[in-house]
């Protein structure tokens, strides 16, 4: 799934001058995909606990395999875009059916913290894979890659190799650090950890002029928000599958995938259309259109952890209080 994710953002500019799509269409390729998959991910997770992990794994490997077929012969504009569809709907089988194999496989504790931390280290190379194969065959952030290719002018290739230390980040980070981390600190302090370095990657992001280089403007930006996700995401695997019993797990492996996938598809949806203004609005600078883009995703960014720490303080008070001892009566 990650492979073919990256394929298709380090392929966007050329796919876009092949088949002759305008800038709006464009991000329906990528967004496409990632709202069907999103949408249907717990149908997905339900259907591998009651119809059996392996079998639905299996199907979902086919049909996505067939879908993928299609993105390659596509003709198209619009074939493209529901070979991709397609391939959303595929997804949503496979990723709940893995995710749930590996959680009931691993009882709780540090044996299902280190399969989750290998399993998004394992996400993370898949997208190595794909950026340097969607290189040679035509990437990782949409925006970077747009920027990288049409402002800076590298080429697909330089693209994908430029994008490669950030994955590697991602895979140190979730193997070596992550799972160390959350046996010192607990999981709102490595989570609110992850965005925030996250956010401040975005924000170095914000910074990007048209002719800035690519170590000073770029490299720090991918090296944070590489950092910031390889503690995140596997933390928030951890906390999302702890407590829930095995005919559950796919489902609980559905919710976490869910949330990450609709809100990529709506935050793609929602910078996308905000750069393309900006960028109307400043006389076709694309540069102040990703940076507006940046920005905002760094605002998303520290609204998250505003909500992490809520969510996380409330539910903690919750348990507090119903494992307190109960008080005399007072007639």
């Amino acid at each position: 799934m990650q492979l073919d994710f990256s394929i298709v953002n380090v392929a966007l500019p050329t796919i876009q001058r092949e088949l002759g799509m305008p800038a709006a269409q464009l991000q329906w390729i990528v967004t496409g995909y990632a709202l069907t998959f999103g949408s249907l991910l717990l149908a997905g997770g339900r259907l591998a606990d009651l119809l059996g992990r392996r079998r639905l794994l299996a199907a979902g490997l086919v049909l996505f395999a067939i879908a993928s077929l299609a993105c390659g012969l596509a003709q198209w504009s619009i074939m493209l875009i529901i070979s991709r569809v397609i391939q959303g709907a595929a997804g949503a089988m496979v990723s709940p059916a893995a995710l749930s194999l590996l959680t009931t496989t691993n009882p709780e504790g540090p044996a299902r913290n280190r399969a989750l931390a290998i399993w998004q280290a394992t996400t993370a190379a898949g997208a190595t894979t794909g950026i340097i194969a969607g290189a040679v065959l035509a990437g990782y952030v949409y925006f970077i890659s747009l920027y990288l290719q049409r402002v800076q002018g590298f080429t697909p290739v330089d693209t994908g190799l430029a994008l490669v230390p950030s994955t590697a980040t991602v895979v140190l980070t979730s193997t070596l650090v992550t799972r160390r981390l959350l046996a010192r600190f607990s999981i709102k302090q490595v989570l609110l950890g992850g965005l925030a370095a996250m956010g401040a990657g975005q924000l170095w992001f914000a910074q990007i002029t048209a002719g800035a280089s690519y170590p000073v403007a770029v490299l720090p930006g991918l090296m944070l928000t590489a950092l910031g996700i390889g503690l995140a995401l596997p933390t928030a695997s951890i906390a999302i599958t702890s407590g829930v019993q095995s005919r559950d797990q796919g489902l609980a492996g559905a919710l976490f995938t869910t949330s990450q996938q609709t809100g990529a598809a709506v935050g793609l949806a929602v910078l996308a259309t905000a750069a393309a203004v900006r960028t109307a609005h400043a006389s076709g600078s694309l540069v102040a259109g990703y940076r507006l883009s940046f920005l905002i995703a760094t605002g998303m960014s520290v609204l998250a952890a505003v909500l992490i720490t809520v969510q996380l303080s409330s539910r903690a008070s919750s348990r507090a209080e119903d494992v307190s001892p109960p008080r005399a009566r007072v007639e």
